[in-house]
């Protein structure tokens, strides 16, 4: 192994392993809250708490590109999912490494569900979402103690019974 340079030392102390990170987000509202880029989206951010941790990563290593480059005000039109992917519009100073971040990003989000963050797939019946096993399985009819437990016990089926979506048990 050869021996670093000064400035070699410093670069590889400042990258993010040894450089001190603020607490990650876990929900929608703290991502918001922690990225100022976040603050002023023109029509909205929507995603589900599975993708907090990946648009955060994206968010820091956006913020974290352009400081360095000096590139400007990052703007972000829409942070979204489509299709059961995500969709990040940046529409601040942009340049192949910001776009490249993006891509990699929303390729990635058709791998996490959208619900937990656990490894999922695209899936479809109705909406077309990345989920993994066990939020993609709706409760069962048959075991209607257990389903109204799950119901009691899952935030995002009570959503989707708000928002009018049928779950399969009403």
């Amino acid at each position: 192994m050869s021996k670093l340079s000064p400035e070699e030392r410093l670069k590889l102390l400042q990258s993010e392993p040894f450089h001190p990170q603020p607490p990650r987000p876990k929900t929608l509202a703290e991502l918001i809250a922690a990225h100022e880029m976040l603050h002023s989206v023109q029509c909205g951010v929507d995603i589900g708490d599975g993708w907090v941790a990946l648009v955060d990563t994206l968010c820091r290593r956006i913020e974290a590109h352009v400081a360095l480059k000096e590139l400007g005000e990052p703007v972000v039109g829409q942070v979204k999912e489509k299709f059961g992917g995500l969709r990040f519009y940046f529409d601040g100073p942009n340049d192949d490494y910001i776009s490249g971040l993006i891509a990699m990003a929303e390729s990635m989000s058709y791998r996490i569900c959208e619900d937990c963050g656990k490894p999922g797939e695209v899936r479809s019946g109705g909406w077309i979402r990345t989920l993994c096993d066990e939020h993609a399985r709706p409760p069962a009819r048959a075991a209607g103690e257990e389903a109204k437990r799950h119901l009691r016990r899952c935030d995002t089926c009570r959503d989707h019974i708000r928002n009018g979506r049928k779950m399969g048990v009403l």
